[in-house]
């Protein structure tokens, strides 16, 4: 028994995704999905703990050529074409949600890179109709 060792980081960054989904309004299954995603996946996690340290990315992980930057844009983006947002980053955007989301989108583009690379080349972006 004296050679185990218990590395509490873990259970400090799951709590930290519990709390930031709580107040993002991030349903569990929600919160498992990311949570195996980021235990799958050594770089998005070392994103995820760089986030919570420093509240900014590092971008260091690229999938694709795309980062999570570029995630956090198309999920922005999205935010403006459904909530009628005309681009500006308001108050009523919730951030939290937004990197949530982003992280989401770099797990699923880790995933399955062919299936989101198709939705994301699919989407409208910017333009108005």
């Amino acid at each position: 028994m004296e050679n185990i060792i218990i590395d509490s980081s873990m259970i400090k960054t799951y709590a930290c995704l519990e709390t930031l989904c709580e107040n993002a309004g991030k349903n569990e299954e929600f919160k498992t999905v990311l949570w195996a995603g980021l235990l799958a996946d050594n770089g998005l996690m070392d994103e995820f703990i760089y986030y919570l340290e420093n509240k900014t990315v590092k971008d260091s992980l690229k999938i694709r050529g795309y980062s999570l930057t570029d995630m956090y844009v198309y999920c922005l983006g999205r935010y403006n074409l459904y909530s009628g947002d005309l681009g500006k980053n308001t108050a009523s955007c919730n951030k939290e949600a937004m990197i949530l989301d982003a992280f989401m989108c770099m797990h699923r583009l880790n995933a399955e890179p062919d299936v989101f690379i198709k939705i994301l080349n699919e989407g409208r972006g910017m333009d108005r109709m």
